[in-house]
Parts: structure tokens; C-alpha cells; sequence
């Protein structure tokens, strides 16, 4: 490959780059063949900014832009432009970085980032959300006919908890968060919580929450449900979690090194169980 094949594409791209609107939180370029070698466009999109090319879900995301550049004719190959990219991308230039750009074949699910901070293959992050105890205390509770072992282990109820004589008793002078605290391990939370994961998985049952401010269950709580995520995955390498603080006790999560899970363990798995223990609260 030619040195300078790469030279004209890279400054190519770093001028169109800075002349695109300021606006535009993702650029894309596309490259496709064209009588004389290969044809190479970039495009802008406003704020675009919860695009991840590694979603197949996301890549329809790109059809519809609001800038687009002049084009720039290589008379190359296309395979030859796509190891001009990538000898761009490895050479880790901190103008790259200063801008969101991917780059693909035309009609390639193939997106991939140019900037060194998400490099090719990297994988999905993913965040924890804990019941921290902040004055949502759900602070007793009358369990009833409920069968608590499938929501103690976040397995898939067989019972219809609407149907179930139960009572869930807040702490005075509660603070009615999104998500409740409670002992016992019953995801309590709001409706908004509930739209958040219907949007991303069907792995879960949903009850309404029989809630109440009094031990006497006279002072109802609406707008709260039972939810159980029973979609659960453990594949967190050990690498990643801290030895155990005595013998006999499972390894610990290192907050500072972050979650690694496998690939092919949460492919098509947007929100999920990690099936670890213990659970370490997030520090605020």
C-alpha cells in the first residue's frame, strides 16, 4: 500500500472533519468503488449520541444525515482504502479522537470506530444498577401466599403475585425513588423503570406492588411494581474480580477495574442479571 494513499486520505479526512458542523456528534465515511478507483464521502449527523456500531439495531441510524461532504476520488482499490483506514486508526492520532468517526464499505455491516479511544472489536460496557439504601427503605413486609424463592434467585415466577395477598411496608417518611431498597431482594420500582426495561428485553414479569405507608395497610403507594428480571448472566472473568476476603468466601468484584463479561454470553442482551455475589454498592 502506498504511503501516500494514506497521507491524502488522512488529511482528507482531518479537513472534512473540521469543516463539518459543530453539531454533528457522529461522522461517517463511506467508501465504495467508481469508475477511476474508489469513491470516499463523510457524513454528519447532529446529536447522534447514543449510536454504538457494534448494535446491529443502531447501523439504520446512519441513513439519515444532515451534512455531507465533497467527495474524494483515490484511484485504488477498495480493499486498499479499507488498510489505509485501518493504518490510520493503529497510527492513534489525537485529532481522531477529538471527533466521533466511523468508517465502512458501502453497504457493509462492518461500522467501525476511527478513533483510537474505542478500538476495532472492543467490547459493550455495561453499568450496575444497585438498591442502595438512601431513605427508600421498604422497611417490612407481610409476604402472604408468595412464594418468595424465584424472586430471592431471579428465576421465572409461576405464581401471578396480582392475585397473591401480600404487603410491602415503606419506612416513615420515605423517599419514593425509581428504584426502592428492599432486604429481601424484590425489585420495587417506579413505572418509569418498568417502560425502561420493557424497551430492552421480554426477559422479565411485571406485578403491580401492593405498597403501603402504614403497618395497618390503610395508606396505599400507586405507580409501583414488582419486577422480575429473570434474564440472568455470569460470565465475569476472574481476572477482574478480587480474591476473596477469607477462605471459604467467593472473590469480590474490583469496582476499579470494571465489569469484562464475554462476548457471546450477553450477544442481544441489553439489560440483565449478573449473577454474582456479593453485590458491592456504587460509592456516590
Amino acid at each position: 500500500m502506498s504511503n501516500s494513499i494514506v497521507r491524502t486520505l488522512e488529511e482528507w479526512i482531518q479537513k472534512q472533519s473540521s469543516e463539518a458542523p459543530s453539531d454533528s456528534g457522529i461522522l461517517y465515511i463511506e467508501y465504495n468503488t467508481a469508475p477511476g478507483g474508489s469513491s470516499i464521502f463523510m457524513f454528519g449527523y447532529g446529536e447522534l449520541l447514543d449510536f454504538d456500531c457494534e448494535n446491529p439495531n443502531d447501523l439504520g441510524k446512519l441513513c439519515d444525515w444532515n451534512w455531507e461532504s465533497s467527495q474524494l476520488l483515490i484511484p485504488s482499490s477498495d480493499d486498499t482504502i479499507n488498510a489505509a483506514f485501518e493504518s490510520i486508526r493503529k497510527r492513534n492520532h489525537a485529532w481522531a479522537s477529538e471527533r466521533r468517526i466511523y468508517f465502512a464499505q458501502h453497504d457493509s455491516d462492518d461500522v467501525r470506530p476511527l478513533y483510537a479511544c474505542r478500538p476495532a472489536g472492543s467490547q459493550r460496557f455495561f453499568f450496575e444498577l444497585h438498591q442502595a439504601s438512601r431513605g427508600n427503605d421498604i422497611s417490612s413486609y407481610r409476604a402472604g401466599e408468595v412464594d418468595e424463592a424465584p424472586l430471592v434467585d431471579h428465576n421465572q415466577l409461576v405464581q401471578d403475585l396480582d392475585h397473591c395477598d401480600y404487603a410491602l411496608i415503606l419506612q416513615r417518611r420515605p423517599k419514593l425513588t425509581d428504584l426502592l431498597h428492599f432486604y429481601r431482594g424484590w425489585m420495587v420500582c417506579s413505572d418509569r423503570v418498568v417502560d425502561l426495561v420493557c424497551r430492552h428485553t421480554s426477559s422479565f414479569q411485571v406485578f403491580d406492588a401492593r405498597l403501603f405507608r402504614d403497618k395497618k395497610e390503610t395508606e396505599p403507594v400507586s405507580g409501583y411494581h414488582v419486577l422480575n428480571l429473570h434474564e440472568k448472566v455470569d460470565c465475569i472473568a476472574e481476572p477482574y474480580l478480587l480474591p476473596p476476603r477469607w477462605d471459604g468466601e467467593p472473590t469480590t468484584f474490583n469496582q476499579s477495574k470494571g465489569y469484562k463479561l464475554a462476548p457471546s454470553a450477553v450477544a442481544a442482551k441489553d439489560i440483565f442479571r449478573l449473577e454474582t455475589f456479593p453485590i458491592v454498592p456504587v460509592k456516590s
